[in-house]
């Protein structure tokens, strides 16, 4: 027995860039009809007809044994669910074309996620309905259908607006692309507080294609932006330049997110490529959601803990009567975190993991302050990782000197792993900020 599913969208806005006559409820082979009924039989399809979740409605011919899996057949998880941001904004510039969020780039992250139990809320810059960019309208990918067709869907109608959001619900937030985001994503500070909060719980931030555009102002509670000295990906400014978009865009996205101090690691036009960098999951194009989505639920749902052994022999020159070793240690192990983030955060993607050691020297001023600092021995080879690890200790502080005025510090470093299973999946790196 074949069945008709009808999911007639409320809202009367245009379709692919023409004007829709306000009584046109579906479209069908460019052919508007008002009842579903006709609809259908010219589809082809009358007895197993999905009217989709757009407007106008579009027709799919599809049997129940394929229609969409209810959310009770749905596998359920514990994680949290993940917050997808969509974008509301709907004109292309000075174009008088219509954008707004990309279909694929919601639809198959969500498969990912929902296909795993992993439940997905949406919220948008203004909250309320939100549209397709019309050119991102394929119905014949069968994750788009699947996805018009399902519950979720319907919430674009009514996203939450940032305000609503309590962050502490969610394991991770995902920034869609879409054209739109260009314009709405940017300079909204309560969403950019959402994602920092949720990044600063142990949560995943994450977007896809011009998703990023939400990545630029978010900042973390020491005042650096999220995405300095971290790898990144995103659409380049050479696929702007090939659909033809470079002097629409408000911005051009690799640029500024190198402006935030990003690391920008840009791919072939339009190929996949997605970017993993601790907890900070970025893909380029829309070949690149489903990766993306991919990396978001594997790191939400897997852990595994690095440790650095900071407490061994610290080595002090210049002077040690106005500020003795339990003083230093007690600064160094308020700050140990952060020498573990740097180390799973350059070789979360190494599946060796390496364990060893490095000898870093650092010098702090009569104020306290590390004025410099030096690898003397290492046996890791990841360049990178060093650097995150001088970032962070320049920026540590000590008390004051009492009579001298530097003192030159020896930190010998170990890590290893800690984890009760060496071979799970790599942890997601943690990074706790205790210098302001």
């Amino acid at each position: 027995m074949r069945f008709a599913l009808l999911l007639l969208a409320l809202m009367m806005f245009g379709c692919a860039g023409n004007t829709v006559a306000q009584n046109c409820e579906i479209k069908y082979d460019g052919q508007c009809y008002t009842d579903a009924k006709s609809a259908c039989t010219a589809a082809g399809c009358p007895d197993d007809c999905l009217i989709l979740e757009t407007y106008p409605g579009q027709v799919s011919c599809q049997p129940k044994t394929d229609a969409k899996t209810t959310d009770a057949d749905k596998p359920v998880s514990s994680t949290k669910p993940v917050l997808f941001v969509v974008s509301g904004h709907t004109e292309l510039g000075n174009t008088g074309k219509k954008t707004g969020y990309f279909l694929s780039e919601v639809a198959h992250p969500w498969h990912v996620l929902t296909k795993a139990g992993v439940g997905v809320s949406f919220v948008s810059p203004n909250g309320g309905a939100v549209e397709m960019d019309p050119k991102s309208n394929d119905l014949e990918d069968p994750i788009n259908v699947e996805f018009l067709a399902s519950d979720d869907a319907k919430k674009l109608a009514n996203t939450m607006k940032p305000a609503d959001v309590d962050a502490t619900q969610f394991s991770a937030i995902f920034y869609a692309g879409g054209h739109g985001a260009m314009w709405d994503f940017p300079s909204n500070p309560k969403l950019a507080e959402t994602a920092a909060t949720i990044y600063e719980n142990g949560g995943v931030v994450a977007a896809v294609c011009h998703g990023p555009a939400g990545l630029v102002d978010i900042k973390l509670s020491d005042g650096t932006f999220l995405v300095a000295g971290k790898k990144v990906a995103a659409f380049t400014n050479e696929e702007e330049a090939a659909v033809e978009l470079t002097n629409t865009v408000p911005f051009l996205l690799a640029d500024k997110l190198k402006e935030r101090g990003a690391i920008h690691v840009p791919a072939e036009n339009f190929e996949a490529n997605v970017v993993v960098d601790a907890r900070l999951v970025t893909g380029q194009n829309p070949a690149s959601a489903t990766g993306v989505g991919e990396k978001i639920l594997e790191i939400v749902q897997h852990g595994e803990q690095v440790s650095s052994d900071t407490s061994a022999n610290t080595d002090i020159d210049g002077e040690s009567a106005s500020l003795d070793k339990s003083a230093i240690g007690e600064v160094i192990r308020k700050n140990s975190s952060q020498i573990s983030y740097c180390y799973e955060k350059e070789l979360y993607n190494d599946p060796k993991k390496p364990q060893g050691r490095i000898d870093v020297e650092f010098t702090i001023d009569a104020q306290g302050s590390v004025v410099s600092s030096v690898t003397k021995e290492s046996n890791l080879g990841s360049e990178a990782m060093e650097a995150c690890i001088h970032q962070r200790i320049r920026k540590w502080t000590f008390p004051k000197l009492a009579t001298k005025k530097f003192m030159v510090i020896r930190l010998p470093i170990d890590f290893r792993l800690s984890a009760k299973d060496p071979a799970q999946t790599p942890a997601t790196p943690t990074e706790e900020s205790t210098t302001k």
